[in-house]
């Protein structure tokens, strides 16, 4: 049948029933092209498909921060499906039986467990955190993992901890550094959960600010390929801040230090754990280090 008289009788009704609303129905564009001079219909030709080559990346987290950037003892042990370990996640070891960076041998990695090279088993944010990244970016192969978070700590000078000259900034340097030397494929992102002891020592928001960018300039300066490593910073959760803005009545200055810290640190970004509940008014339960990982990780960019 002609392919043109067939159009005009599907095209009828329609019109009958919706009029000028209608454009104009014309010939099939293959009848009308076909009917001009010199036109040749185009050949269908198998080629074979060329896949684009992915580039492979690899990722080191440095984790920087206190509790709830560290891990949780379930009395019932880790879920052996959500806290189970992956080949392709890894840490930096702290010693067969996390016996302390000082008598791990530097640059030395273990498959991550929860937490890796701790036999009492726990609820590790980061593990969280590296499962989402990976699931993010498929064209990660692998994640390795700094922690050098430690309960309690600060960013205020002279009390140790995370402060520019302090020990723990000192520790991820001295690991960090030569892991990215040794391995210049991977890409660095900082994980960072700092504050709550800030908070409570009474520092203002200006000095939080200060400090931090301060921490943040000295790692990426001194660890190999982290000029301009992506910073993800969290702040505290609910309950933590009501504590306390009811006692000192520096929490919510501090946590709008953290949640704004784009403004006045580069390439980085806030995650918050505001929402996430407590077991005991400052930490973070299971399920909420879980969520937490995965933020963070959902957070972060290369």
């Amino acid at each position: 049948r002609d392919p043109s008289a067939m159009s005009h009788l599907i095209a009828a009704p329609i019109v009958a029933c919706f009029g000028a609303l209608l454009v104009p129905t014309v010939d099939p564009p293959s009848t009308a092209r076909a009917a001009q001079p010199g036109f040749q219909m185009a050949r269908r030709v198998n080629t074979p498909i060329r896949h684009l080559e992915v580039r492979r990346r690899k990722v080191l987290i440095v984790a920087v921060g206190q509790s709830n950037n560290g891990l949780l003892i379930e009395p019932d042990g880790p879920d052996p499906v959500l806290d189970a370990p992956d080949a392709r996640i890894l840490e930096l070891s702290r010693g067969i039986l996390r016996n302390g960076y000082e008598v791990a041998p530097v640059g030395e990695r273990h498959v991550f467990q929860h937490p890796a090279q701790d036999d009492r088993g726990g609820i590790c944010m980061r593990l969280a955190g590296a499962k989402a990244l990976l699931s993010s970016n498929p064209a990660i192969e692998e994640v390795t993992l700094f922690c050098g978070a430690m309960g309690g700590t600060s960013l205020a000078p002279g009390l140790g901890g995370w402060a520019v000259d302090g020990p723990l900034t000192q520790r991820a340097i001295d690991w960090c550094a030569p892991f990215m030397a040794a391995n210049p494929d991977h890409e660095v992102i900082f994980w960072c959960s700092l504050g709550a002891t800030d908070a409570m020592l009474g520092m203002s928001a200006s000095s939080y600010r200060q400090q931090l960018a301060r921490l943040a300039d000295t790692l990426r300066t001194n660890i190999p390929g982290a000029k301009n490593a992506f910073w993800v910073q969290a702040d505290m959760p609910r309950d933590l801040v009501d504590v306390i803005d009811g006692t000192i009545g520096n929490g919510t200055n501090i946590l709008e230090a953290q949640n704004s810290v784009a403004a006045y640190l580069p390439d980085s970004g806030a995650v918050t754990m505001f929402d996430l509940p407590t077991y005991d008014g400052r930490h973070i339960d299971a399920e909420g280090l879980r969520v937490l990982g995965a933020r963070m990780g959902f957070a972060s960019r290369l």
